[in-house]
């Protein structure tokens, strides 16, 4: 006989079980409420069930109406006052969130650097402070804290300008994240950032150095070093002078991103530095991209193009830390036959040699477009270097 059935009859409720993620629990119907009493078997919630079966019978198959009550009841807590939770508190909240919205491969470049930035060094000077106590003076003592910091000569700062600004910066985005989840009051993100704007550090405050800035590494120095690498690597760096794509479009590619429809190939990017603002990136691939990744282009259409020697995919990080092992092996090599070292430069470095030889054989236009830039200003701004040396070359003529 269906439940159903006996419910039809006048049947009294009894306990039935139902899968809940593959769990059986002991559930009972009480006319069109439904009850959950523990999982299937427990004693005490089967106790439970029969001293509920007897004060609904009791009521006349029915629950009694709970008394109206002016306060809460005992084992509700009040919610928390805006502004109570332990900066440390707010912070752990904060990274998971973080974790969880941007995805573990953002985590994955990111995550150390910013948990740095925020459990190690903001909470060792504020981590029991209230969140609602925290304000703009808060946030200058950090800021003179960032640019107090040594190296070990005693001198020289450990930071730069601009990382001491980055790392203030994700102090404000945390507690603008807070605004939205009203754990402090409204106003306060608004007058961090305000602090954080007018009174960033500058170039030539004293005592501070400024880091040094991209440039485009010469190709001897890319010769010199190449025989070092991993064969994945040196694809890797190869493939950044030629498409002078950025290190992230480049180890996210998979073998099915790649359309082999039409020449020359190409690869149009889901997820790219600018796609949170609605702007498109496509990759190119000229005959010398193609030639490297065919090799590459027979595994399974969803498998990376490039993974490192454990077989996990690259991140920014293990790239250049690949590189620079390789770059200590190669200047090892030099010193004992008596050459000078080569200078380091870093993965991104090939987009800046990329966008130079574009310029010198084409235009800054047609470089923009490679580069994925949305307007040639954006190229002129960031990759200035043949400019100046055309210019140098014509201002040698004009004397």
């Amino acid at each position: 006989m269906t439940q159903k059935s006996r419910r039809a009859r006048g049947a009294l409720p009894s306990l039935f079980p139902r899968k809940v993620r593959g769990v059986p629990y002991q559930i009972a119907r009480f006319g069109d409420q439904q009850r959950s009493y523990g999982r299937w078997g427990d004693k005490d919630g089967v106790a439970e069930f029969e001293a509920d079966l007897a004060v609904w019978i009791q009521n006349g198959r029915a629950w009694p109406e709970e008394p109206e009550r002016d306060e809460p009841a005992p084992d509700v807590e009040p919610a928390a006052p805006v502004g109570s939770l332990p900066v440390v508190e707010l912070v752990d909240r904060y990274l998971a969130a973080r974790r969880f919205e941007d995805g573990e491969k953002w985590w994955a470049d990111n995550g150390s650097t910013l948990t740095y930035t925020l459990k190690k060094q903001f909470c060792e000077l504020n981590g029991t402070v209230l969140a609602g106590d925290v304000g703009p003076a808060t946030l200058l003592a950090f800021q003179r804290h960032l640019c107090g910091l040594r190296r070990k000569d005693g001198v020289t700062s450990r930071l730069t300008v601009k990382s001491v600004n980055e790392k203030v910066t994700a102090v404000v985005a945390a507690f603008s994240w807070a605004v939205s989840e009203e754990l402090v009051p409204g106003g306060l993100a608004a007058a961090l950032r305000e602090v954080s704007s007018k009174r960033a550090v500058k170039k030539g405050r004293p005592g501070m150095r400024v880091g040094v800035s991209v440039s485009a590494p010469a190709q001897e120095w890319i010769d010199a070093i190449m025989p070092y690498y991993s064969k994945t690597l040196a694809i890797m760096v190869k493939l950044g002078v030629i498409l002078g794509t950025r290190p992230k479009e480049l180890i996210g590619l998979r073998v099915g991103d790649i359309d082999r429809s039409e020449t020359p190939w190409r690869a149009h990017l889901a997820k790219h530095k600018t796609a949170s603002k609605g702007k498109a990136r496509t990759i190119l691939f000229p005959p010398a991209a193609r030639t490297l990744l065919e090799p590459l282009l027979l595994r399974p259409a969803g498998r990376l193009l490039f993974t490192d020697p454990d077989g996990q995919p690259w991140t920014t990080r293990s790239w250049s830390a690949a590189m620079k092992k390789a770059w200590r092996r190669c200047n090892a090599a030099r010193k004992a036959k008596g050459l000078d070292p080569v200078p380091w430069w870093r993965p991104r470095s090939t987009r800046h040699l990329a966008s130079e030889r574009l310029r010198d054989e084409f235009d800054v236009e047609v470089a923009a477009a490679i580069l994925g830039h949305t307007t040639a200003e954006m190229t002129e701004k960031h990759y200035a270097g043949p400019a100046l040396k055309k210019a140098a070359e014509a201002i040698e003529r004009v004397g």
